[in-house]
């Protein structure tokens, strides 16, 4: 394993399973969350988004999606760098 990610509840997720990562909008009680989802090699997702086969990883969630879009553009930057190490998902400190 070159490269991990440490999803917020401290799960590790080896970079090498990973098909790709997203962004998503959803529901978290009555109110909306964003979620910083990974999708595993083997997990089929159809065209709406939706899992056919197999679960995808929830690397973070975020009351706010700019927060959750800034740590996408921080993971995109932390892989576009070549390195071999971890990236840690950090917790939301949004205000709701």
């Amino acid at each position: 394993m070159k490269f991990a990610i440490f999803t917020q509840t401290e799960d590790i997720v080896n970079w090498d399973n990973i098909l790709r990562v997203m962004v998503a909008e959803g529901t978290y009680g009555d109110k909306t969350a964003y979620a910083l989802l990974a999708q595993p090699l083997g997990t089929v997702v159809n065209d709406d988004g939706d899992v056919v086969e197999g679960e995808l990883i929830q690397l973070g969630m975020f009351i706010n999606e700019e927060k959750c879009r800034e740590v996408y553009s921080l993971l995109k930057k932390h892989l576009s760098r070549g390195v071999d190490n971890i990236f840690e998902v950090p917790a939301d400190t949004s205000e709701e």
